[in-house]
């Protein structure tokens, strides 16, 4: 990924309320972008949204049901949203349970527009 793409998830981390941080991941699986709220590089939240990763992987595959769109992982304080990308990477995304989700999804769906051309 590019400057571009970092300075897209620095925005819509930053200037999104309820978004706690964001990560991207090329189609080989290599970290491209991480931009938390908090900017940490130890951050507890990246590592637990990287471990979610591999719920991406056998969906599609083994239950022939098309291309990953999006996993939704939600519990009593937010949302990890995993999200497929038009070049087949993978942006991750962490939010505060008290964000619209409908409002999410649509500002996600702008996110990887974006971030794909």
């Amino acid at each position: 990924m590019n400057g571009k793409a970092q300075k897209l998830l620095k925005d819509f981390v930053t200037k999104t309320l309820d978004i706690r941080g964001a990560i991207l991941i090329n189609p080989e699986g290599i970290i491209s972008e991480i931009y938390t709220f908090s900017n940490r590089e130890d951050d507890e939240e990246k590592a637990i949204m990287l471990n979610l990763l591999p719920l991406t992987e056998p969906f599609p595959k083994n239950l022939n049901i098309g291309k990953l769109e999006r996993i939704i992982v939600e519990s009593q304080e937010g949302y990890c949203v995993i999200t497929s990308c038009q070049d087949n990477s993978i942006l991750l995304l962490l939010a505060d349970k008290k964000i619209v989700k409908g409002w999410l999804f649509m500002q996600i769906k702008r996110l990887i527009k974006e971030i794909s051309q």
